[in-house]
This record gives C-alpha cells, sequence and structure tokens, in this order.
C-alpha cells in the first residue's frame, strides 16, 4: 500500500523497463526446480498468474486501441464542429452520441483495472505464504515437505516400532529366564513313576520352550542389526533434511524477491488503468451535464491525454509481448 501510494503521488510511469522486469522475473521462476512439493506447487500458482498477465497484456492491448480510436473520434468531431458552426443543437447531439463508447470504454477498463489488482493479489498472497513456509521450516527441518522428510519419517517410524519390538522381547527374555531356573525343580518333581504322561508333557514344553528362546535369540540379533542400521540413516537423513533446508530457503529468497519485483511493477500497470479510468470518468460526467465551451476544452484534453497513454501503452505491450512470443 504505501508503495502504491509512492506510484501516485510521484506518478511513476509505465515503462517498458517495467514491463520487461515483470516478464524477467516470470521466467526466473518458471527456471526454477526444487525437490519440495509445496514450493513446486507455488511456482506451478506462479506460472499460472503468468499465463493470466499475458492474457491481461493481449487483451488489454486491444482496449487501448479502442481508446486511441475513441479518442480520435471525439477530437476529430469537436474540429469538425468548429470549423462547420454546428448549432448549440447539432454539437450536443454529436457528442452525446460518443457517450454510450465513453461508458463501454470506462466498464472495460474498470475491468482491466480489475484483473491487474487479482492478479497481483493473487501472487502477494502466493509470496506471503512462502514466507511463511520459510519461517516453518526455519524453525523444524521436518516441516519440508520433501521425499527426504517422508524417507526420515518412515524410518523413524520403523525405528520406533523396533525399539517397541524390543523390549517386549526383553520381557519375554526374563519370563524364560525364570522358567529355566525353576524347570529343574519342575522336572525332578515329576520323575515319580506315576507321573509318566506329565514327563511327556514337560517334556514337550521344554522343548518347545527351548525353540522359543533360540528364535528370540536369532531375531534379537537382526534386530540390534536394524535398530543401528536405522540410527546410522536417522543421522544421515537429518543432515541431509538440514542441508535441503538451507538450499529451499535459499530458493524461497529468490521468489520472494522475483515476486516482490513483478507486484511492484504491477502496480505501476494498475496507475495506468486507474488515470485512464478517472479521465473517462470525467469526460462522461462533462457529456451527461449541460455541454460547454468549457467542458468541451476539458473533455479534448481528457481525451488527447487517454490517446497519448494509450499510444505509449499499446507501444509497449507490442514490444514485450513480441519478445514473449520469441521466448516461446
Amino acid at each position: 500500500m504505501e508503495f502504491e501510494n509512492f506510484i501516485k503521488k510521484h506518478h511513476v510511469l509505465l515503462s517498458t523497463k517495467s514491463l520487461s522486469l515483470i516478464i524477467a522475473s516470470f521466467l526466473i521462476i518458471r527456471k526454477v526446480q526444487v525437490n519440495d512439493k509445496f514450493i513446486s506447487r507455488e511456482i506451478q500458482k506462479i506460472n499460472v498468474q503468468h499465463d493470466k498477465f499475458i492474457k491481461f497484456c493481449e487483451d488489454s492491448k486491444s482496449l487501448s486501441n479502442a481508446l486511441v480510436n475513441y479518442s480520435n473520434d471525439f477530437l476529430s468531431l469537436v474540429s469538425a464542429i468548429k470549423k462547420d458552426n454546428f448549432t448549440t443543437k447539432e454539437l450536443i447531439s454529436h457528442l452525446t452520441d460518443l457517450l454510450p463508447v465513453a461508458k463501454k470504454n470506462k466498464s472495460e477498463s474498470e475491468n482491466s483495472e480489475k484483473q491487474i489488482k487479482q492478479i497481483s493479489h493473487d501472487l502477494i498472497n502466493i509470496k506471503n505464504g512462502l514466507s511463511e513456509y520459510n519461517n516453518k521450516i526455519s524453525n523444524d527441518p521436518k516441516n519440508i515437505d520433501s521425499v527426504t522428510k517422508e524417507e526420515l519419517l518412515a524410518v523413524e517410524k520403523e525405528q520406533k516400532d523396533l525399539k517397541n519390538a524390543k523390549k517386549r522381547a526383553d520381557i519375554a527374555k526374563k519370563v524364560l529366564n525364570v522358567i529355566f531356573m525353576i524347570a529343574p525343580t519342575i522336572f525332578v518333581a515329576v520323575l515319580a513313576p506315576e507321573n509318566g504322561e506329565i514327563v511327556e508333557s514337560v517334556s514337550y514344553i521344554g522343548i518347545k520352550i527351548a525353540t522359543l528362546a533360540m528364535t528370540l535369540l536369532s531375531k534379537g540379533k537382526d534386530r540390534n542389526e536394524s535398530i543401528e542400521n536405522n540410527n546410522i540413516k536417522i543421522i544421515k537423513l537429518n543432515a541431509q533434511l538440514i542441508d535441503e533446508r538451507k538450499k529451499f530457503v535459499d530458493v524461497i529468497k529468490n521468489l520472494d524477491k522475483n515476486l516482490e519485483e513483478i507486484t511492484m511493477n504491477m502496480t505501476k500497470i494498475k496507475t495506468h488503468w486507474e488515470e485512464q479510468v478517472n479521465s473517462l470518468n470525467e469526460n462522461i460526467r462533462k457529456l451527461e451535464r449541460q455541454i460547454t465551451k468549457t467542458n468541451i476544452k476539458i473533455i479534448s484534453k481528457n481525451a488527447k491525454d487517454i490517446r497519448k497513454e494509450a499510444l505509449k501503452y499499446n507501444r509497449i505491450m507490442n514490444l514485450i509481448l513480441t519478445n514473449v512470443r520469441l521466448a516461446g
């Protein structure tokens, strides 16, 4: 808002340079490739706004042609009126014939003003979103929306599951140790001849317990190796994530710089259309009221200003759009 007020106050005009900076900044952003899903999505949004902007340039160039024609028609009519000494009634009739055209041009100019404001507004929202994301990933690398982060979270989950399994296995080992400690006592008790069937059952249970113990020992070894390997992976992935954060922060800074360039220079386009709307609006008010020589002078001056700015705008847009087409 402060910059827009500065533009209006100091009458900073639209130029080929300002439009070139917009296009150049869009092209720089278009070439950015980054392994971050959020930033990539935001770049796609910017590219959509680029396409909208090019369409806006084409449409507003056509409107500028219409404004030139409107101004020429009005100025030609005023010139003819002066030469041919029309009556006041005829003068009013001829001039009011241009009123619908003026209103149509004003409406379309307001629409152009609205369009460029919307494009700029959407880009500012993207810029703000990137700034918020920058703060998030600066505070915690795990806020990064990348493949590395997803891989890290997956390894951390696996590590958590392995450690939980290790805890359960440790409990099972303790239970087995207790069983092994009391097993001799139980075995002696059941050795009596009358306990033949019990001996057989105890033997079977003993075999099962031994098998379970061997399984726990075997899995425990594999599990410990996996936990150790995951610890190494987690360290590496965290380091990689920190490296990515630095890279992504730099990318966001670059995007922010170019978005600032785009929106700053779009303000000049908004100012151009605001001024065209104001001039057309003043002409409409004069045409709707009593037409006097003073009013005709004011309308003529406005028409000349509208034509001058429209011709300049048209020339700038022609150059820019030609370069865009050449750039592919």
